[in-house]
């Protein structure tokens, strides 16, 4: 993979039609997780995760697709 240095993305080289999502967690969540602020910080991250449409892939509600497929007896690397 390579990063783009104009771009917020990170382009993937192996498959160039997928771009991967580069995100500035420092800038967009300021409330540092301590022992006593759990609730809030939990709330600031669900909010950031569901901005990009990514809470699926955390909360495991939207699975990652599997590595392999199998078509025609022949077992090949899933391209998704």
């Amino acid at each position: 993979m390579a990063i783009e240095t104009n771009s917020p993305s990170i382009v993937n080289t192996i498959e160039p039609h997928q771009t991967h999502i580069s995100i500035n967690v420092v800038a967009q969540t300021p409330l540092k997780l301590t022992s006593t602020n759990y609730l809030f910080w939990k709330l600031q991250f669900q909010t950031l995760f569901i901005g990009y449409d990514l809470l699926g892939y955390v909360d495991g509600s939207n699975p990652s697709p599997p590595a392999t497929i199998t078509q025609s007896n022949t077992t090949r690397q899933n391209p998704s």
